[in-house]
């Protein structure tokens, strides 16, 4: 997801540029950086479509239990 619209305006309310490996940069609807990098309209789907936990920033995916953005790794093994 690159961009939240407004659904009655269609407006873009809010937009999303990724690193190499998922760390989202968050920014309001004119291209501006949000203070403290966190969606204001409250969105936490990330890179891919994982969900993303706010507190710690790293991402719930299908594959693995979690993924870390600024590392750009899965923090856990996989032994499936």
């Amino acid at each position: 997801m690159t961009a939240v619209v407004a659904e009655a305006t269609g407006a873009v309310a809010e937009r999303y540029v990724y690193a190499a490996y998922g760390e989202r940069t968050v920014l309001d609807g004119g291209w501006q950086p949000v203070q403290g990098n966190e969606s204001p309209v409250a969105n936490q789907r990330a890179f891919q479509g994982q969900e993303r936990e706010q507190q710690t920033g790293l991402h719930a995916s299908r594959v693995r239990p979690v993924y870390h953005p600024t590392l750009g790794v899965f923090p856990s093994r996989d032994d499936s």
